[in-house]
């Protein structure tokens, strides 16, 4: 099963957390009071959904939730922006045959394997 956006199938996507690690001046790590979300970016066949997209971007309404998923793993993001646009047309096409779209979020589910993990981005908690 392929991976899907909106109306179109999703060709590559990626996201992440990180957390800041320093030491202090007796070698011990300390960690930053809270995680950084990278946004989920992702690479989807384009279709009549686009310029919707485009125009969610433009009026800054949020998205609906999204969810990702292939049959194995799924990710879902709430209190979803788009914070990121760009069609890319390929050299003799016509129209643009594919979008990049960036996805930024307040809380996520990620479940694969049987195995799960969630958070609330600005709270800093995990579910």
């Amino acid at each position: 099963m392929k991976w899907r956006f909106g109306t179109s199938p999703v060709l590559s996507w990626a996201w992440g957390l990180d957390r800041e690690l320093s030491r202090d001046s007796g070698g011990r790590l300390s960690t930053a009071p809270r995680a950084d979300v990278r946004a989920v970016s992702l690479l989807r066949e384009a279709d009549l959904q686009s310029l919707d997209l485009l125009r969610v971007l433009l009026t800054a309404e949020p998205a609906e939730d999204v969810e990702l998923s292939n049959g194995v793993e799924t990710l879902i993001l709430r209190n979803v922006f788009i914070s990121g646009y760009s069609p890319r047309v390929d050299a003799g096409a016509d129209t643009p045959v594919m979008d990049w779209v960036q996805l930024d979020f307040e809380s996520f589910e990620y479940s694969r394997a049987g195995g799960r993990a969630c958070g609330n981005i600005p709270q800093n908690n995990p579910c």
